[in-house]
């Protein structure tokens, strides 16, 4: 309706807003989770943090020393004591975000992300297929169709860095108010939150993976008539 397109319309804007930046932004190496930005220049003292009481975050990382840990998201997050990195031979029970399943991430997933966590594995993508992560393959969960607002990928599809990809997930499962504390951290913060918004708005409330794939594709043809 007119609101769905006006909500489009606000999220090309702010995309559109630095596409001459970004031209200048060089790239790196792929990560499970997106590509890493120079987040030691965007980690900021948390504002905007939600006055409500959040649930405990239990929020892990696998981390294949494949970037320069200054710049990781994650580390970063690791740093001011929201997550923890997870030994390569560990058990992990909980939910691990990858590419390499087709089982997206939905609120049927909330009771597990708040009993065991939720995990990124920060390699290249390049190299996923050779990483031997233990026990992970019944609980693995891919996002839907986003937008990344990281220094380095700003608008750019599936480009999402650690931190981006662990709030969502969060937000998918109902915790909003936890997402964005998590994203608080970051000078984007507001601004991934932002580029989203007519796609949060529209996978918010999706009950089970086939309801967020089946929601996804309708906000994708929605998104390619409105071009």
């Amino acid at each position: 309706g007119a609101q769905n397109a006006r909500d489009r319309t606000n999220e090309q804007e702010a995309a559109q807003a630095s596409s001459d930046e970004e031209q200048k932004r060089s790239s790196q190496d792929e990560c499970s989770s997106g590509e890493e930005s120079g987040d030691s220049d965007q980690l900021q003292t948390a504002v905007d943090t939600p006055n409500e009481p959040l649930a405990e975050m239990k929020l892990y990382m696998w981390y294949f020393d494949q970037c320069d840990p200054k710049k990781c998201s994650g580390m970063n997050l690791k740093k001011i004591g929201l997550l923890r990195t997870i030994a390569l031979k560990a058990k992990f029970n909980g939910l691990v975000l990858t590419p390499a399943t087709d089982k997206m991430i939905s609120l049927e997933d909330a009771g597990i992300l708040m009993e065991h966590g939720l995990a990124v594995i920060d390699c290249s993508w390049a190299f996923f297929d050779s990483v031997k992560v233990r026990s992970i393959r019944q609980r693995e969960r891919i996002l839907p169709n986003l937008l990344a607002a990281n220094t380095i990928n700003y608008g750019k599809e599936f480009k999402l860095n650690c931190a981006e990809a662990l709030a969502a997930a969060y937000y998918l499962c109902g915790f909003e108010a936890e997402a964005r504390s998590i994203m608080s951290h970051f000078k984007y913060g507001a601004a991934f939150f932002a580029v989203n918004e007519y796609r949060f708005s529209r996978y918010k409330g999706c009950a089970t993976s086939e309801e967020m794939k089946q929601r996804e594709a309708e906000v994708l043809e929605e998104l390619r008539v409105e071009k």
